[in-house]
């Protein structure tokens, strides 16, 4: 009996995160949004769903009774919970800690130094020799249609992988939005 119990109170208080989650992007869809947009990785499916388990493992760990009875009554009305700046806290991740950084060594190309004092001695006079080479061409091929330019190499796939406990969170997401789905499919009848 008293397990039964506990599995109650740990659900609503999986629901509870994950409803303070929702409320939370609905209020501010732009933070989820623009980190979204940012990142490098082209599988956002799953960058989504690490931000998500980070945040509901946070909420687990310092959501109280008080505050799961408080979140509990817009389970169903997501929409309807406008004010979550008192529970805020508890889904507050380190977003620089999920932002991409290359690899040492790997600069972006406008890292690069241009011709001038702080560049290489080499670079200049290669940018040097490509200005000359350029006002060469462009006095020769005035005439001569455009020719396009080459394809830019293509970036670097980056990945994004979820530890255990986020995989395990993710499994859990999943499962507490489904349930909260059907309830609220039926409560809107």
């Amino acid at each position: 009996m008293e397990r039964r119990k506990a599995a109650a109170d740990r659900r609503k208080q999986l629901e509870s995160c994950l409803v303070l989650i929702r409320a939370t992007y609905t209020n501010k869809p732009g933070t989820f949004d623009e980190f979204l947009k940012e990142h490098p990785t082209n599988d956002k499916s799953t960058l989504q769903s690490k931000i998500m388990s980070q945040m509901m493992i946070k909420c687990k760990g310092e959501i109280t009774p008080a505050q799961v009875g408080a979140i509990q009554k817009y389970r169903v009305k997501v929409a309807l919970f406008k004010d979550t700046s008192e529970v805020s806290h508890l889904v507050d991740i380190d977003w620089d800690a999920l932002r991409h950084k290359p690899a040492p060594g790997v600069t972006k190309a406008e890292d690069k130094p241009t011709a001038g004092e702080n560049a290489p001695k080499s670079d200049v006079q290669d940018a040097d020799e490509k200005d000359s080479l350029d006002e060469e061409t462009d006095m020769e091929s005035m005439d001569e249609p455009v020719k396009p330019k080459a394809a830019e190499a293509p970036k670097p796939e980056v990945t994004v992988s979820l530890t255990q406990d986020e995989k395990m969170m993710a499994t859990e997401i999943e499962d507490i939005s489904e349930d909260l789905h059907a309830e609220q499919v039926v409560s809107n009848r």
